[in-house]
């Protein structure tokens, strides 16, 4: 019975924590959810090592890698959104900065689920019109993922799908942004 409970809990707290909260700082906003073309700004992926880490091992993708493979599927989606634009053609510039915490499993040979947290600020020029993020949270698993990070089978190709699940993610809440 407890452990129904912890997980009805827990999956009531990831929900909660899922969708985002703009903060506008202009009102009103001058950003139209779904017709806003954005530019990206900057992106910045910190990779921190969280707990299992093993002092030298690079069997594990590498913080540029993993930047590279979140720009990229953050375009592309963007892109299929026709959200992109250029820096002159944007309506906003979008700073990015997320902390994607690498967790291990027990000895340090796969990995577990990561832990995430991230901040998107859309401005124009040096005005910030907009900002949302969420602090610390996990994605959700299949029960076919959940079996990988059982049997200590997770890896490299695992932790650059949750990347791109990421950006996609974000994606889909930076179109939402503005009324």
């Amino acid at each position: 019975m407890r452990i129904c409970l912890l997980m009805l809990f827990a999956s009531l707290m990831v929900a909660c924590a899922s969708a985002p909260k703009y903060q506008y700082a202009v009102e009103p906003t001058p950003l139209k959810a779904e017709s806003t073309q954005y530019a990206i700004e900057s992106v910045e992926v910190n990779l921190i090592l969280g707990h299992g880490a093993r002092e030298g091992d690079t069997r594990f993708n590498t913080e540029a890698k993993i930047t590279e493979t979140f720009t990229q599927a953050l375009t592309q989606a963007l892109q299929e959104y026709g959200a992109l634009a250029d820096a002159e053609a944007a309506d906003a510039d979008l700073n990015i900065v997320v902390d994607f915490v690498r967790k291990y499993n027990t000895g340090g040979k796969a990995l577990n689920t990561p832990q995430v947290s991230h901040k998107v600020i859309a401005s124009r020029g040096e005005q910030e019109l907009a900002v949302f993020g969420l602090e610390s949270y996990t994605l959700e698993y299949g029960i076919y993922d959940q079996m990988k990070i059982a049997g200590f089978k997770r890896g490299n190709d695992e932790e650059l799908a949750d990347i791109k699940r990421l950006a996609q993610l974000m994606a889909d809440d930076i179109v939402q942004m503005g009324r």
